[in-house]
């Protein structure tokens, strides 16, 4: 899923917080890293190590487990909303990412595992996850403000 997508699916399922907001984008920081480092260009940026380890951060056994802890131990709600929409981002990415995509099991398994059920960059997938949450989305501000 894009990133767009993330942040609306999470504003629309959390709330408007800046915290869910950097949670919905903080599985991808490390791909923007390496888009820049790779000069702005597509051709090989998957072989880059920043790109791989761009996908192991989206690893069940990373950012939400030191977000959960970081959580238990401060218990600021900050933690806890960008735990969730981390949380939200990975399992999204599971469902929409087909033929590539993260290391979501990393480093039990280093490998991309499990496949979703779409690729979340075919047009078709596309829209529909469009409409499917943007009408959530517009449905939560008539509803909830």
């Amino acid at each position: 899923m894009d990133d767009f997508l993330h942040i609306l699916l999470a504003i629309t399922i959390f709330g408007f917080k800046w915290e869910v907001i950097l949670g919905s984008v903080l599985p991808d920081v490390l791909y923007y890293f390496a888009f820049i480092k790779n000069n702005l260009k597509l051709t090989g940026l998957r072989e880059t190590r920043l790109f791989i380890w761009g996908m192991r951060l989206h690893s069940v056994f990373l950012l939400p487990v030191i977000l959960m802890g970081t959580y238990i131990i401060t218990r600021n709600s900050f933690f806890l909303y960008l735990f969730e929409a981390v949380c939200l981002h990975l399992l999204v990415d599971m469902l929409t990412h087909r033929y590539h995509g993260p290391r979501f099991l990393w480093p039990i398994i280093d490998e991309f595992f499990p496949r979703g059920l779409v690729q979340w960059h075919d047009k078709k997938a596309l829209i529909i996850m469009y409409c499917i949450v943007v009408p959530l989305f517009l449905l939560k501000l008539c509803l909830f403000q």
